[in-house]
């Protein structure tokens, strides 16, 4: 309806369908009634929306220890990990890190799915 005020509820699938429909930004706006400077607006929120993803992908905690109290927190964010060994003896969490250390050079990370990229 021209001059009524959209909402992004109202714009996104709008959007997604002035994409699919392959059709010039002018002859789109006139047929959905709606100014053509709108729709470019409108199509760069949506696109920009699009591109923004949650940089923490997972956290894991691994296995503890109970003798000796040993915890793994696993970090991945992006194609990045960091991992971090809590516990009460510091001997043995530094032991804990270089056995983890040795395991992870010979087990291959499994690949971040598609869908969480």
């Amino acid at each position: 309806m021209p001059g009524q005020r959209h909402h992004r509820a109202w714009w996104r699938p709008t959007i997604a369908e002035f994409t699919a429909s392959g059709m010039h930004r002018l002859d789109f706006a006139v047929r959905r009634g709606v100014h053509p400077e709108s729709v470019r607006s409108w199509q760069r929120k949506v696109a920009a929306a699009r591109v923004a993803r949650p940089i923490l992908l997972r956290v894991e905690m691994a296995e503890a220890e109970p003798v000796r109290a040993v915890a793994v927190l696993e970090v991945i964010a992006g194609p990045g990990a960091v991992r971090v060994a809590v516990g009460t003896d510091p001997g043995y969490v530094g032991a804990a890190i270089a056995r983890d250390a040795d395991a992870a050079a010979v087990v291959p990370r499994l690949p971040v799915p598609a869908a969480v990229r």
